[in-house]
């Protein structure tokens, strides 16, 4: 099973100032560099504007910023946890700030897909002569003191996506170390199920 590239990320919930969306402000606080990269996507009025520098991507809204990286090499963690913490320093949120990280891994293993084929729901659709094309099932699940959601998505090929999350709070701690934390319990998690790692 990989990570699915650009999937690793951590995001911040709360009500922030209209002002922490836009580019000149994002530049200045929160990547402390002159030149970012600007991109859309989307197209109408369903779109959304994503920054870009360092090898660090942040997508900003009101009420939700998420900070990610490009590569699987991790090389841009140090720069991403001085990103988070130039804006949590920065912005002010009229609300409490939940935060979490989030990853989503693929692989052609049926580990869970296996499981579910002996279900019962499965096979009595089977007699009426449906197909299940896609099972997901949600846990969320405590580990190491730390609260995770994970979803895995069964069908084709099977998804798992690993949320760890904070509820709202005052004090935020997002460090090279929680990080590699959430790497780390990630990767217990996946093969607690029986998938195997793939660098």
């Amino acid at each position: 099973m990989k990570r699915i590239k650009e999937s690793f990320c951590v995001v911040l919930n709360g009500d922030w100032n209209k002002l922490h969306v836009q580019p000149d402000w994002i530049s200045a606080n929160v990547f402390t560099q002159e030149k970012i990269e600007i991109e859309v996507h989307g197209k109408g009025d369903e779109f959304t504007v994503g920054y870009f520098c360092g090898g660090v991507y942040i997508i900003p809204s009101q009420s939700k910023f998420t900070f990610g990286i490009r590569s699987d090499s991790g090389e841009e963690v140090p720069y991403l946890c001085k990103c988070v913490s130039n804006f949590i320093k920065e912005a002010k949120s009229a609300i409490d700030i939940s935060y979490g990280y989030n990853s989503i891994f693929k692989g052609e293993e049926k580990r869970m897909s296996y499981m579910m084929d002996d279900c019962a729901d499965r096979i009595r659709y089977l007699d009426v002569g449906g197909v299940v094309e896609r099972t997901r099932i949600d846990r969320r699940v405590r580990y190491k003191e730390k609260l995770y959601n994970i979803s895995v998505s069964c069908g084709q090929d099977e998804t798992v996506s690993i949320n760890e999350h904070h509820e709202a709070s005052d004090y935020i701690e997002i460090t090279e170390g929680t990080f590699q934390d959430y790497i780390n319990n990630s990767w217990d998690l996946l093969e607690s199920l029986g998938y195997e790692r793939e660098d």
